[in-house]
């Protein structure tokens, strides 16, 4: 029980996602729950471990998911009776429906994970990114493959592999692409179809898009539904048709 418990925890860490931990600190028989039976919480309202069963599991599930939302640690004392408990300061009396009685005490704690910075380049604008996502307190982590080797100031992390960006991305991370045209479009590629809840592109208005190279319209890079690679290049399309024409005769619309 244990080992699973920090297991899911550094599982839950590592994916970013929120969490609370609840443990037993104080039991009164003839509750089930004995001191140092913890379990976690997710914030989708799911608990995994034991701390005293089914008839504690609701409340301990509902005071979790309050701590989360307060970002705030609390005790609470499950009991039959909670108006003929003595008031303590800094617990919070809830009652308990288990027909045999007992009491438990149950500290809570909410862990609400730094928030991650992706920087992808190498370039002054990238840097400085990084010098501002250390000093708000992210955890840092900065993507560039032309990196030639040593401690970045203000890094937690160093990739220099852009297919390694997709498994550091979680809920938390905001990712920003400033490689000055150099892997803009690779970056991009890995990064849009993941949970980030912000990617942003650090470029002019007209290099953010592109024109279709059948009918010569703007297509928005971010986001592109019909793109096609040829000979190393990503192509950007404003229709199916568009990309269906360049598809079967590329040459007929790409420079020599």
């Amino acid at each position: 029980m244990g080992d699973d418990f920090f297991e899911q925890a550094a599982e839950l860490q590592r994916a970013g996602a929120p969490f609370a931990t609840a443990t037993v600190v104080r039991a009164e028989r003839p509750t089930s729950g004995k001191p140092g039976d913890r379990a976690i919480v997710t914030a989708d309202g799911q608990m995994h471990g034991w701390i005293g069963g089914s008839c504690a599991q609701p409340t301990v599930v509902r005071e979790a998911l309050a701590a989360l939302r307060e970002d705030q640690g609390l005790l609470v004392r499950l009991s039959p009776d909670p108006g003929a408990q003595a008031p303590r300061a800094g617990l919070r009396d809830v009652p308990m429906t288990c027909y045999s009685g007992g009491t438990l005490e149950i500290f809570i704690e909410p862990h609400h994970l730094r928030p991650r910075l992706l920087v992808v380049g190498g370039l002054p604008v990238a840097r400085a990114l990084v010098h501002l996502g250390h000093s708000m307190s992210y955890h840092v982590i900065l993507a560039d493959p032309d990196h030639p080797g040593g401690v970045v100031p203000g890094a937690d992390e160093l990739l220099t592999n852009l297919d390694d960006l997709p498994s550091r991305v979680s809920l938390g991370t905001y990712a920003v692409v400033a490689t000055h045209g150099h892997y803009d479009e690779l970056a991009l590629e890995r990064l849009l179809p993941t949970v980030a809840p912000y990617v942003g592109l650090v470029a002019s208005r007209s290099r953010a898009e592109a024109s279709c190279p059948v009918c010569g319209m703007a297509v928005a890079i971010a986001g592109a539904k019909h793109t096609y690679e040829h000979v190393g290049t990503t192509y950007y399309f404003c229709c199916p048709g568009c990309r269906y024409a360049f598809v079967k005769a590329p040459a007929s619309y790409v420079a020599a």
